[in-house]
């Protein structure tokens, strides 16, 4: 056994107590005083232990009352409160899966009548264009014979304007000629 010099501690039973003289040596410290800090170090972590907890409870105190802010239907009890979004938050997934089939759905059946209808309009475009061909055909046709009924009636413009549509000095009605 070791023997007690000036910086060695002896406790209670006469023992000596090699850790706090080794504590007080390295820190040039009594052994009391280092006591009294271990113990300010131990309040000062109790306290900052305190605090960190006192915020996380008011943290999920404050999630929780917003959840029962927009959460419909739920209780004062935060257990309550806490089931009844998760059951919100189910519902509002199913919702959305639904709304979701539906909208494509529906997008789907849009494309289909968007494509029928292109294909419906492209038909009556080339119809138009059918129909503006036989058309010019048709003022071709009637201006070519114009020109053959004022050539064989003798080419007076002015003659013709004064007698009426088609018709002849000699009073003939030609139905063929009348266009």
């Amino acid at each position: 056994m070791r023997s007690a010099s000036d910086d060695d501690e002896v406790d209670a039973d006469g023992e000596i107590d090699v850790e706090e003289s080794s504590e007080r040596s390295r820190n040039g410290k009594s052994t009391k005083g280092a006591k009294d800090d271990d113990q300010a170090n131990s309040r000062t972590r109790k306290d900052n232990h305190k605090e960190v907890e006192r915020r996380r409870r008011e943290t999920i105190n404050d999630g929780i009352n917003d959840l029962k802010k927009i959460v419909p239907g739920c209780e004062k009890n935060k257990g309550s409160i806490l089931q009844r979004a998760v059951q919100y938050i189910q519902q509002m997934k199913e919702d959305e899966a639904r709304n979701i089939e539906k909208w494509t759905l529906e997008k789907l059946l849009m494309d289909q009548s968007m494509g029928d209808l292109r294909d419906e309009v492209e038909g009556f475009r080339k119809h138009v264009d059918i129909i503006e061909v036989e058309n010019d055909q048709l003022r071709q046709e009637n201006d070519h014979l114009r020109a053959e009924i004022v050539r064989l009636s003798g080419g007076g413009s002015e003659k013709r304007k004064s007698d009426g549509a088609f018709g002849g000095d000699d009073g003939r009605d030609d139905k063929r000629l009348r266009v």
